[in-house]
């Protein structure tokens, strides 16, 4: 079996150290960051069954040292040596393509840190910061690299880097314009303001692949708007592009390209219901992750294969692919997906609760329920809006599996929670699902007195709500209306301060 990493000698002459030149550097200690780098560089050797972040430990420990000597160019020339994987990335890429963004991130923090890193890597460093955070679920910290690295991208004229930034803030926005949608009880209109923005820059993406000429990436921009119609439900839209990314990835040999089309074939004919392409598509696409050891695309897909065999009842199948996935989660020690397999297992042991092994059934889908809450409460940025709705949406899921159980005091505790962890966060999402979680209690226990209760504070939220959200609407108005005009007004007066009117709208519009 061909090593993946390539021979420490040529490593430590590609970033300019040799062992003889070690001897004459002072102070002390950073003499001995050095030695600990080329031994472990050259000596560290993984045991046979290793997995793929033992296998390029001594990178990783190499690359430490080298940030303890305050070596900061020798360390950001490390994480771009190239690897002997199925897909031959640079070190700090192949880190994304086995799934492990949470050690990634930590790596691209640290060469932050050198303060005279040149524009193109600190641009790359920050597009795949960007990245990496999207998987993280991490869709607000995700937007502000992206944006840096987009004026970076745009200032050393780097189409290549531009295009790359502008499709994945594409997909952040269209992650949190899903997510608002998701969550939105009464209207919300940030949802379509995000939407807009993942649509836009989508376009853009697309536009610059194709203006210089680069086939992989006009096939990964087609899959992007493909992926927006998919979310916005307009199938036969989305299997459009997703065919044309499927046939560029074919024209050029691309198995990446190639696979990502079919796992997104495949998830949109689940939705449709059309399961044997979507087995096919799936299969097919998995099969080629698992070749490629992409570990993002082997999770789709597995998650899409077990979703099939839940909906078709195939219920022990369904728990043998989400259990794989969960593996999978523990290797990288990717939460997110940890808590997808999770939330997957409960609710296949949910689905299964009638008869004799009802309770048995739903004490595993508990089980699972409080895990994945544990795992929620571990995930970065507590405050953001998706984490906090997948907080909600785990407690109304308990709430719902001890209704079944008739365990109505257990039901009550976890409204109150909901309610509780809204109101801390100034949450009026939260609030809502806490009334109506409780007014289902109070429908099951005939209480009709709770019941009115609950559905008159249900009634009075929700008014103030759409009250609240109609007069900062009205204010954005006022604001934008009172902008033009100004800057109208002043166009006449003194173009010089038009412009400083123009800039501050544009400003506005970025915030």
């Amino acid at each position: 079996m061909t090593k993946i990493t390539p021979n420490g000698e040529l490593v430590l002459r590609e970033i300019s150290l040799e062992s003889e030149t070690i001897k004459s550097i002072k102070p002390r200690w950073k003499r001995t960051q050095y030695r600990a780098v080329v031994n472990w560089l050259t000596e560290y050797k993984p045991h046979a069954n290793a997995s793929n972040l033992e296998k390029v430990k001594g990178y990783l420990e190499a690359f430490y040292h080298l940030c303890q000597a305050e070596d900061w160019d020798r360390a950001s020339q490390l994480i771009f040596i190239r690897l002997n994987t199925p897909t031959k990335q640079e070190f700090h890429k192949q880190l994304y393509t086995w799934g492990y963004y949470q050690i990634q991130i930590e790596i691209y923090t640290q060469i932050l840190n050198f303060i005279e890193l040149n524009l193109q890597t600190k641009a790359t460093i920050l597009t795949n910061l960007g990245k990496a955070n999207i998987a993280l679920v991490n869709f607000d910290q995700a937007i502000k690299y992206l944006k840096q690295s987009l004026r970076i991208a745009q200032k050393i004229e780097s189409p290549e880097e531009e295009e790359e930034v502008r499709g994945n803030l594409g997909r952040a926005y269209l992650s949190k314009g899903n997510f608002a949608a998701g969550k939105d009880l009464m209207g919300n209109f940030d949802a379509a303001i995000k939407f807009d923005r993942a649509w836009n820059y989508f376009q853009q993406s697309l536009k610059i692949s194709r203006k210089i000429k680069d086939s992989y990436r006009e096939g990964r921009a087609l899959g992007g708007i493909g992926t927006f119609y998919a979310v916005s439900q307009k199938y036969d839209q989305a299997i459009d592009y997703y065919q044309k990314q499927l046939a560029i990835g074919k024209q050029i040999q691309n198995l990446s390209l190639e696979a990502r089309a079919k796992c997104n074939l495949g998830i949109v004919y689940c939705e449709l219901k059309n399961y044997e392409q979507a087995i096919e598509f799936s299969q097919s696409s998995l099969a080629i992750a698992r070749e490629l050891q992409d570990s993002q695309l082997e999770t789709g897909n597995i998650e899409n294969l077990g979703l099939i065999e839940r909906r078709l009842g195939n219920h022990a199948k369904a728990i043998e692919l989400s259990q794989n996935l969960l593996v999978t989660a523990k290797e990288t020690n990717n939460i997110s997906i940890e808590n997808l397999a999770l939330g997957d297992l409960a609710k296949i042991y949910y689905s299964q609760g009638d008869g004799e092994k009802a309770i048995g059934n739903y004490d595993k889908a508990i089980e699972n329920y409080k895990q994945s809450l544990s795992l929620v409460n571990k995930l970065q940025s507590s405050q953001e809006e998706t984490v906090l709705f997948l907080r909600y949406l785990i407690l109304l899921n308990l709430g719902e599996i001890y209704t079944a159980k008739k365990d109505y005091v257990k039901v009550v505790d976890y409204c109150k929670n909901i309610f509780f962890i809204a109101e801390k966060n100034k949450s009026i999402e939260g609030l809502i699902l806490a009334i109506i979680c409780l007014t289902k209690v109070y429908q099951q226990k005939k209480d009709s007195r709770l019941l009115i209760k609950s559905y008159q504070g249900l009634a009075l939220i929700m008014i103030r709500a759409v009250f609240l959200k109609l007069v900062l609407k009205l204010i954005d108005l006022i604001i934008v209306g009172f902008l033009y005009l100004a800057v109208f007004a002043l166009a006449i007066l003194s173009p010089a301060i038009s412009i400083v009117f123009m800039i501050f709208k544009f400003w506005r519009n970025l915030i």
